[in-house]
């Protein structure tokens, strides 16, 4: 996923911020944000869970995953 992921990250620069965090290695992460399954997006707005997906997203479903939770 991680090129659907980084082009649709293109489409909203000084809005959103993207981040990718290795649950491998940062294990404390997917523990604190109940990570269990892989690809997960989790957004965040003031520090709060938004909106969360779970299971491949192509560009044009990560961009609207995005849009609908900036409404």
């Amino acid at each position: 996923m991680e090129p659907e992921y980084k082009n649709a990250s293109k489409a909203f620069v000084g809005k959103v911020t993207f981040a990718e965090v290795n649950v491998d290695t940062q294990t404390q992460v997917s523990a604190v944000y109940a990570i269990e399954s892989l690809p997960t997006m989790i957004l965040f707005k003031k520090n709060k869970i938004i909106k969360r997906s779970v299971g491949f997203l192509d560009q044009q479903e990560i961009e609207a995953f995005v849009k609908q939770a900036l409404q």
